[in-house]
């Protein structure tokens, strides 16, 4: 059954995916790391962070979202940014925990971003029987909602706290040089994507182009030895994903052979009479404890084989159910007690992992409600057919974003009271259950609350000696 023939068990259909697709985007993360294209990434946030109060912390947010296009891997991701994010962010006045959280979620974002997505994607685009760029457009909007969610939450916290912009110096030669390569490379590789070149031949070119652009712009990457590094590291990420599938290969098959998957469908069905919402929300649970502490890629095909059938049963769209099976994993990954991202935030910044997967979860919590929306709206994955209610829906959901930060850390205007964070809290309870599904009353009741919260937070600002609280010290 594990390895008697080999189309199943180790030797399944997902060796191959390894072998085809993931190694040639592993080798292309491992030469952008290694020709050193990632500090381009850091100064660019730094830029932003001239402009907004809670400058380093725009360093993490831009830094971990590029380089989470090439490496896939939320606790890889807070290994190279970190270093640099989590102490600036001490320094400049967040707290431990704050930091680690803040590096942690933005860096977790990294397994949804395309083009790399923890090599999920291509697993993804197997079971879909679809061209992998195919997968990379239905991720687009879930990546860019989760980076302007974390965004707002970061700005909204950093008014609520009275933080400063960055002050210190930008290192512009280092954008200059360094960022053109990536840009380039990428920009390359989507579109020998999306003109449906195979992968290899277009990953193979965009390291090509890599390379050659690194030799003329950026003098340290002028060696034998950084090239042969930068590709020893690919190989070696690569590997690690080949073996995850090759085990978990055999425990689908296990799951296939027992018809494990059936059984758990029948069982939630049961529990919840045939009701959606309630039955997403089982499987997100069963989603997220299954995702704690393990690999994105084995996270996301344990959830798949064992959970998938059950959506099906309730009549969610093929596609839409891989990416709620998919991000409920991911979100595993910030998720308290085992929370590898956060746990590696947190060693970097000497706290506590719970303090910190806990405020993390704070940042990102908008986004738990996005894997639903697209579930009872499928139509939102596709970009190039979006509709009016689809983009009505995405605008709504940025709202819920922003109503989120500010209930979960009081700002708006001037710092806002227990009544004012209870209106706006029902306000955000409105518009979310409108985009569950419910009628266009929660909808008409949450604008009519957002304008009453609006009003009362602007006549209390207004009244306000001052337009910041004190500062909290550490």
């Amino acid at each position: 059954m594990l390895t008697t023939s080999l189309n199943y068990g180790m030797f399944g259909y997902l060796l191959p995916i390894s072998a085809n697709l993931v190694f040639y985007f592993m080798l292309f993360g491992g030469v952008m790391q290694g020709v050193g294209v990632v500090p381009s990434f850091i100064e660019l946030g730094k830029l932003l962070g001239r402009v907004l109060p809670g400058g380093p912390a725009y360093s993490a947010l831009i830094g971990s979202s590029l380089v989470g296009m090439i490496t896939g891997s939320g606790s890889a991701n807070v290994a190279v940014t970190g270093t640099f994010s989590i102490p600036a962010m001490i320094q400049s006045g967040f707290r431990r925990h704050e930091a680690a959280a803040i590096e942690g979620s933005v860096s977790t974002g990294g397994q949804i971003t395309p083009p790399v997505m923890g090599a999920a994607g291509f697993i993804i685009a197997s079971f879909l029987g679809v061209a992998y760029i195919e997968v990379v457009q239905m991720a687009v909007l879930g990546a860019a909602l989760y980076y302007l969610s974390l965004f707002f939450g970061i700005a909204i916290f950093s008014y609520s706290r009275g933080f400063q912009r960055y002050t210190g110096p930008v290192e512009m030669k280092v954008v200059f040089r360094r960022f053109p390569v990536f840009i380039a490379a990428l920009l390359l590789l989507i579109v020998l994507l999306v003109e449906r070149y195979s992968v290899t031949f277009s990953c193979t070119s965009a390291i090509i182009v890599t390379m050659i652009m690194a030799f003329v712009l950026i003098p340290e990457s002028r060696s034998i030895r950084v090239v042969a590094r930068s590709l020893t590291e690919g190989a070696k990420m690569a590997a690690q994903i080949a073996m995850a599938l090759a085990i978990i290969g055999m425990l689908a098959q296990v799951a296939n052979t027992t018809a494990i998957a059936p059984k758990i469908s029948v069982a939630i069905l049961s529990l919840t009479k045939g009701m959606v919402v309630p039955s997403l929300i089982l499987i997100a649970i069963i989603a997220v404890l299954l995702g704690m502490g393990l690999p994105l890629t084995a996270a996301y095909l344990i959830t798949a084989v064992t959970l998938l059938p059950s959506m099906w049963a309730l009549g969610v769209d093929i596609a839409a159910s891989h990416f709620f099976v998919f991000y409920f994993a991911v979100w595993g990954a910030i998720s308290p007690p085992v929370a590898p991202a956060s746990m590696v935030a947190s060693r970097l910044a000497d706290t506590s992992l719970w303090s910190t997967g806990f405020t993390a979860m704070k940042f990102m919590a908008v986004m738990f409600l996005f894997p639903f929306v697209i579930a009872l709206r499928p139509n939102m994955l596709n970009l190039s057919n979006l509709g009016g209610n689809d983009i009505a829906c995405i605008v709504l959901f940025l709202l819920v974003s922003i109503l989120t930060s500010i209930t979960m850390f009081g700002w708006l205007f001037s710092k806002i009271r227990v009544p004012q964070r209870i209106a706006s809290l029902l306000t955000l309870l409105c518009f979310t259950a409108f985009l569950l599904g419910a009628g266009i009353t929660a909808l008409l009741a949450g604008l009519v609350l957002l304008i009453i919260f609006i009003l009362w937070q602007y006549v209390s600002a207004s009244r306000a000696v001052s337009p910041y609280p004190a500062q909290i010290s550490d």
